[in-house]
């Protein structure tokens, strides 16, 4: 059974200058189409508080990982990122 799951990458700072990500699940879909609706709702919602959803540098993204449940095989199929981050925040190869 496949599942779309939605998670938003949090910038965190440790005071020392290195920023990092936390994950904050926001929900576990059935199908795509309901995923990305959501997503893109939260994208629409948060695009006018100045840190929009767009990856740029320090700013929050989302992402939708495809799982099969009992595999460990992991795929982003949607990322709201446009910023090739510098920190790692997600273990593809699992």
């Amino acid at each position: 059974m496949e599942v779309f799951v939605l998670i938003l990458f949090v910038t965190c700072d440790d005071h020392y200058g290195h920023y990092t990500y936390v994950e904050d699940l926001k929900g576990v879909y059935g199908t795509f189409e309901e995923a990305k609706m959501e997503a893109d709702k939260m994208v629409v919602e948060n695009a006018n508080t100045g840190w929009p959803y767009n990856g740029d540098k320090y700013h929050d993204f989302l992402r939708i990982i495809k799982m099969t449940l009992g595999d460990k095989k992991k795929e982003i199929v949607f990322d709201s990122s446009t910023f090739e981050l510098d920190a790692p925040i997600y273990n593809e190869k699992h």
